[in-house]
């Protein structure tokens, strides 16, 4: 009986300690995170293995898990803003588009996007359904945004960039209630932790948001209003040797617009596992994904994914690290075609195939070589081979050099080859059954270096050639969708940080893009925006401590003029106050948009124009 006394009360500490660490652990993303740190910071996006920041071949911009709070954002579009490496804009109230190194359009299908290894692109389109994407912000441990291309990692589709959401482990987290209110949107959300063990926790939480809508030109109200609920849960297990990984949510949202209403829902469950072993380290994921988009008396479409994946990552042998990896998806989707456009045949699967190798060779103490390849089968063209090949110069400990070539491919979609408009002949539009994947070739070269502790930066130049572009013939009334269009673009990167101060530290970044484009014979546009992004954008992000308990953020964005949609370039700037009256209750008033009371971010192709008002919002998280 005193041994099983012992016993439980040993156990009982210990969850008591985790507990106590946990909370520890989520105070600690509350301070500002070094440059030193944030240089040696570990990221996967580049190529799946940790590998620090600065030691990356790759054009890679990290918002972490301070940066995020200290935003003020409660929304996914809202963090991603933050990101100098992206072009981002709202075209109404519930509609986002984003890209990288231009291609800044309405089916903007160039960028691949994931969260916690989970693909958010649709099959329908090759682009991200930006309006369903949310999750509880202060879960997130950090986004790796790669501009560039990273498909021997990711896959097709990842041609200019990757957006890699990665979130905390459940014993990485404590129990929250975050609460706001604006006059454009208000939330609610509330998470709770628990350990469950010393080696295991548990989290859950539930979100809502609600938002007013954008404005007309006449500044009446556009009508765009929407409202989204989601709840999810993640289990994690970590021992000295593996580690097991479960986590699932689902939404439901309501939107509303001056063109179509759409309801739509949504569910996943992923897991993973990670063992440690004699020869190396095995990783496992797999998940599935559904969601149902209703378009009222419109169109209806729902898409189940599955995915599964195993990749090995060999012990460096002599100078080669070798990672090993394959993966497979399978999409089924069912369309309902009703007024103005659909699918011929309605309903289709698809499935993807990938086997994939990256050898890591150490030539010298400070010269890194990295060779990969994927082969990529999917339903529609077949064999696709992405290549690439990555060097990195660590000049000092703290400098680097890097250059980086690459192959890129962009599978088609059933958009490219199966869609009509409108559902009935004659048709006005039809795809092309013989739609061949878009193709580029990239060079990159690049520096990062942490100068004398408190200034890291990072320059990145790159040119890139496209072949087979989406664009149309046009045959008396109907346009055929066809790969006529070719592209090349260059450009230039550059952001840094600045610890000016103890508590006072400041970001910037900008970005160069020039796009040209050329059409086939016979080939012109059909939905495409070319030269639309924003030649120029740079942002501003200071964080100062006014007191100990007393934080002032604000953050400033320059976007230039979207020349194809005639949207005048722009000036943003945000602004946030937040107190912490004791420990555990930070209190906060933003206001965003302060430099506009009628101002629009994207222009789309047969749409109304919307414009977006300042807004303020005031805020409460506790930590209990």
């Amino acid at each position: 009986m005193r041994l099983g006394i012992i016993s439980s009360f040993n156990i009982s500490a210990s969850l008591i300690l985790l507990v106590i660490q946990a909370y520890a652990l989520e105070w600690s993303d509350l301070q500002s995170m070094s440059l030193e740190d944030l240089s040696q910071l570990e990221v996967s996006a580049a190529d799946k293995i940790p590998t620090p920041l600065n030691q990356t071949a790759a054009s890679i911009y990290v918002i972490d898990a301070q940066e995020i709070r200290r935003s003020g954002a409660s929304t996914l579009y809202e963090v991603l803003q933050l990101a100098p490496n992206l072009h981002i804009g709202r075209q109404d109230a519930n509609q986002s588009i984003v890209s990288a190194r231009g291609f800044f359009e309405d089916l903007s299908n160039k960028l691949q996007v994931l969260i916690d290894g989970r693909i958010l692109y649709t099959p329908l389109y090759s682009t991200v359904n930006w309006d369903a994407q949310d999750l509880l912000v202060n879960d997130i441990k950090q986004i790796e945004i790669i501009s560039g291309p990273a498909d021997v990692s990711w896959g097709a589709n990842a041609m200019n960039g990757v957006i890699n959401i990665v979130t905390k482990a459940a014993d990485k987290t404590a129990s929250l209630v975050d609460i706001s209110a604006g006059t454009m949107q208000s939330h609610a959300a509330v998470r709770v932790s628990r350990q469950t063990s010393p080696d295991s926790a548990f989290r859950v939480y539930g979100k809502s948001v609600t938002s007013e809508g954008s404005e007309l030109d006449n500044e009446m109200p556009a009508g765009d209003d929407w409202k989204r609920h989601q709840a999810g849960f993640r289990y994690d297990k970590q021992t000295l040797t593996d580690s097991f990984q479960l986590q699932g949510g689902a939404y439901q949202a309501d939107i509303n617009s001056d063109q179509v209403p759409l309801n739509m829902d949504g569910a996943h469950v992923l897991g993973s596992f990670t063992e440690k072993q004699q020869l190396g380290q095995l990783h496992l994921l797999g998940y599935i994904d559904y969601f149902n988009r209703d378009y009222e008396n419109y169109f209806e479409e729902s898409v189940t994914s599955t995915y599964i994946e195993a990749r090995y990552l060999l012990n460096k042998y002599g100078r080669h690290a070798l990672l090993l990896g394959a993966d497979y998806r399978y999409a089924k989707d069912n369309t309902e075609n009703l007024q103005s456009y659909g699918y011929i045949p309605e309903d289709e699967s698809l499935r993807w195939f990938s086997t994939y190798i990256q050898d890591h060779i150490s030539l010298t103490e400070t010269l890194d070589l990295k060779l990969g390849i994927r082969l990529e089968d999917n339903s529609y063209t077949g064999l696709e081979t992405m290549p690439t090949l990555r060097m990195i110069w660590n000049y000092q400990r703290n400098q680097s050099y890097w250059f980086a070539l690459s192959r890129n491919v962009r599978s088609p979609s059933r958009s490219d080859r199966d869609l009509v408009l409108p559902n009935n002949p004659p048709y006005y539009v039809i795809a092309d059954n013989d739609f061949q994947s878009e193709t580029a070739q990239t060079l990159q070269l690049g520096w990062k270096a942490l100068i004398q502790d408190n200034t890291y930066l990072n320059f990145t130049v790159f040119y890139t050639s496209y072949k087979k572009l989406h664009a149309a013939i046009l045959e008396d009334t109907q346009y055929t969708l066809v790969n006529g269009l070719d592209a090349n673009t260059h450009g230039v990167e550059f952001w840094g940080s600045m610890q000016l101060l103890d508590q006072w530290k400041v970001k910037a970044g900008a970005t160069f893009v020039d796009e040209d484009f050329e059409y086939r014979e016979n080939a012109g546009p059909f939905l495409n925006m070319n030269e639309n992004a924003p030649v120029t954008q740079f942002s501003v992000q200071s964080q100062y401590d006014l007191t100990p308990s007393l934080e002032l953020d604000f953050y400033y964005r320059y976007v230039g003029q979207l020349a194809y949609s005639d949207v005048p370039s722009s000036d943003f700037l945000d602004v946030r106050l937040a107190w912490w009256p004791v420990s555990d209750i930070e209190l906060s008033i933003k206001g965003t948009n302060l430099l506009s009371s009628h101002q629009i971010e994207y222009r789309a192709v047969g749409q109304n124009d919307h414009y977006f008002e300042r807004n303020f919002k005031l805020g409460i998280r506790w930590y209990p």
